[in-house]
């Protein structure tokens, strides 16, 4: 065997074996003048990991005898720096090579197979014809993961609703036994089949969404279809190509959603109104009903779409009515409360409420609606309920913020029932529909015309009769006012009557209209399309029921779990151009109050401003007239109109808009129009120059801005005579 004992850089050698039968063991020094060199060390180093196995290659080292080509290399791989458990060189670490050999390793490369997870540390040295070893070269390191990242908090992907397409999901961050967090990578998929846990089907067959990396952990999905059941998953991977599944998270587009941060009040038998009271800009929420301990009646001030109890002292009332309305034409939120035999209207100074002592009895299982009953530019008040001698129906007539019983005789008062106005033949003056249970238990309904400013009851439709809550709008956006109605039969149900002009005819298909007791029912265009929309709750046969119609397309009731005993009211609480809705009420036995936030991409725009304005003076009566707004949403025909009128320029004194004009429009209370026509009148007692304006109001109940302002002048208001035929009227009817 060959080797340089006595290192002095020349191979000696040693000689064992049996010479002349006897055995003999000799060492031979070389004592050549020629020494050997050390070979250099490789260099470029490179490896590339695939699975368990590892392939290292380097370039050649050199060496002033041995030709490169035939050199040999030794290896040293370990799982610590120097280290050499994995693989021995069989070398000191100054390169000192302890066998006299070549090296293992006769190319440039090499694989190491089997490896298991972890960070290896390797150099490489030459090895000359001489058997002498290099020094090592610099160390590199590789890495071998054949673990999966593991998904966060055990896999959970949590769904937010963006809108009726969108929906973002949310994830916590995976960890890894080798890489760092941030350099982990998210694949995204949905589908309409539930794939599991296993990625190669997700892989497949679902729909790729995005990638995301750098601590990204959410994701928005989009171009879904709204109320189709999806899933969605996450695939989570190192920079390895090893793989883990979060869990698979069904998903579904929801319209609305759920506003938790807000904490109302919960009560049944529930009166609830938005109207910005305090003139910010904003809807605030005035609540009453019964709760589970009592009675109240809470005032929720808007700051920026955080609701914050007031404080404000109010009569706690149930089975009663809280409604805003300006009875004193200075463009604030003034109030009327009925139930539990009180009646109050509060008037707004500065926010702050005072009790205008009127003199209209205190009701029970009553209803209020403010209307301008006279066209004299003040707001009246039509109530109905239980006094104390029955069931009574009055008209108050305001004159100068004081209320005096009007004297008109109301047949058929109503208990536990309802009481809304509005022009619904277009003659410029408010009719009203009363209804409710009479004396005998029966629900049923009246309508009365206005008629040169008294109520004649009219011949209404026969299947109208059991009805115990009716709403007017429009919905065939024809100008004129439909109903839908709640009715207490055997089988309980509600109903859409089309108005035709003569008439109101059942519509019904294609809705499946239910719930007909101890409900609510209320108009609006929550999906910005330019039509009116509805929800309906209340008692059915089978149980507690709400239903969101889509102008006539029902959606169901998973988005509002059932209620009774309940009210509810669209406004835009969060100023994003959609309607949201406020339900307070008895669900499934539990006494709540919830905001519902309207979700939809879909945004509402504001109506342009009427043109062409245009009055005319006769006496004390003035006649107004105006062509039609536009609305990129509510076809023209659907819009409808709010005036306002003032003694001084942009003033409001004379009949106030209830809208705020220097802030374009913007709207009070959230309501259509009192006009469904382009002409209005009113009747003015004084002497002198006016100014005058109106809006547009849209189906979502926005308000345009104000058209360019007029003015008219009366001159004279003595009063024209003409034969007519006077009768006395008795005092309101107490049945």
């Amino acid at each position: 065997n060959w080797g340089d004992y006595d290192n002095d850089n020349d191979l000696d050698f040693i000689l064992i074996g049996t010479s002349q039968g006897n055995k003999i063991a000799t060492v031979y020094e070389n004592i050549s003048q020629l020494a050997n060199t050390v070979p250099s060390a490789p260099d470029f180093l490179t490896s590339i990991v695939a699975n368990a196995d590892v392939t290292l290659s380097w370039s050649s080292g050199s060496d002033a005898e041995t030709d490169n080509a035939a050199l040999t290399y030794q290896l040293m791989i370990g799982t610590t720096p120097q280290g050499k458990n994995i693989v021995s060189p069989m070398s000191l670490n100054n390169g000192y090579h302890l066998l006299p050999e070549a090296g293992l390793i006769h190319a440039l490369t090499t694989d190491i197979k089997g490896l298991s997870t972890g960070i290896y540390y390797w150099r490489v040295q030459s090895i000359d014809s001489s058997f002498t070893g290099s020094s090592f070269s610099d160390e590199y390191s590789f890495t071998v993961d054949l673990t999966s990242p593991v998904p966060g908090n055990n896999g959970t992907i949590t769904p937010v609703i963006s809108d009726t397409s969108n929906i973002t999901i949310t994830w916590a961050l995976a960890s890894d036994t080798i890489d760092d967090k941030k350099d982990l990578q998210y694949k995204v998929y949905v589908s309409t089949t539930n794939w599991g846990s296993s990625i190669e089907n997700w892989e497949n067959n679902g729909s790729f969404v995005t990638i995301t990396s750098n601590n990204v952990s959410q994701a928005l999905i989009s171009g879904l279809n709204y109320g189709q059941q999806y899933f969605a998953t996450v695939v989570v991977l190192d920079t390895n190509g090893n793989k883990g599944i979060y869990s698979t998270q069904m998903i579904h587009t929801l319209l609305f959603t759920e506003d938790t941060a807000a904490n109302f009040i919960g009560v049944k038998n529930s009166s609830v109104a938005f109207g910005d009271y305090d003139s910010d800009g904003d809807l605030d929420i005035i609540i009453s009903g019964e709760t589970s301990s009592g009675k109240a009646t809470k005032i929720y001030q808007n700051t920026n779409g955080q609701f914050q109890d007031t404080g404000i002292s109010l009569p706690s009332i149930s089975n009663g009515k809280v409604a805003w309305g300006d009875y004193d034409n200075d463009n604030d939120l003034d109030l009327v409360i009925t139930g539990d035999n009180v009646t109050k209207i509060y008037q707004n100074n500065q926010g702050n409420f005072d009790d205008i002592n009127a003199s209209i009895p205190g009701l029970s299982h009553s209803d209020v609606a403010w209307g301008d009953f006279e066209n004299d530019g003040d707001l009246d008040i039509f109530i109905s309920g239980t006094g104390s001698s029955g069931v009574e129906t009055y008209l108050y007539l305001n004159t100068n913020g004081t209320f005096q019983a009007s004297g008109e005789s109301l047949t058929g008062a109503y208990e536990s029932g309802f009481v809304t106005v509005a022009d619904y033949d277009n003659d410029m003056d408010i009719d009203l529909i009363i209804g409710g249970y009479n004396q005998d238990g029966q629900a049923s309904i009246r309508l009365y015309q206005n008629e040169s400013f008294h109520l004649k009851l009219m011949d209404f439709n026969s299947t109208l009769n059991n009805c115990t809550f009716a709403s007017w709008g429009d919905f065939d956006n024809d100008s004129d006012l439909d109903l839908v109605v709640l009715s207490h039969t055997e089988n309980y149900f509600s109903q859409v009557y089309q108005n035709n002009g003569s008439s109101f005819i059942p519509i019904l298909a294609p809705v499946d209209t239910r719930a007909g007791k101890n409900g609510s029912a209320a108009w609006g265009d929550f999906d910005n399309d330019g039509d009116l929309d509805f929800i309906i709750a209340g008692e059915t046969i089978y149980s507690d029921n709400t239903d969101l119609y889509i102008n006539f397309n029902a959606l169901g009731t998973g988005e509002f779990q059932g209620f009774s005993n309940c009210d509810m009211a669209w406004g835009d609480v969060d100023n994003d151009n959609d309607l949201d809705l406020l339900i307070a009420g008895d669900q499934g036995g539990m006494i709540t109050t919830r905001l519902y936030l309207n979700m939809s991409s879909t945004k509402n725009t504001i109506p342009a401003a009427p043109e062409n304005l245009s009055s005319s003076v006769s006496g004390s009566t003035v006649n107004f007239s105006w062509t039609a707004g536009n609305d990129s949403e509510t076809p023209a025909s659907g819009l409808s109109y709010n005036l306002r009128i003032g003694s001084t320029p942009e003033g409001f004194d004379i009949l106030s808009p209830m809208a705020l004009p220097l802030t374009q429009g913007f709207r009070l209370i959230t309501e259509r129009g009192p006009m469904q026509s382009l002409k209005a009148t009113i009747h003015l007692p004084y002497t002198g120059t006016y100014y005058w304006s109106v809006q547009s109001i849209d189906t979502a109940f926005a308000g345009s801005p104000f058209a360019t302002e007029q003015t008219f002048t009366i001159a004279d208001t003595s009063p024209t005579l003409s034969e007519k035929t006077f009768q006395l009227t008795p005092l309101p009817l107490k049945l």
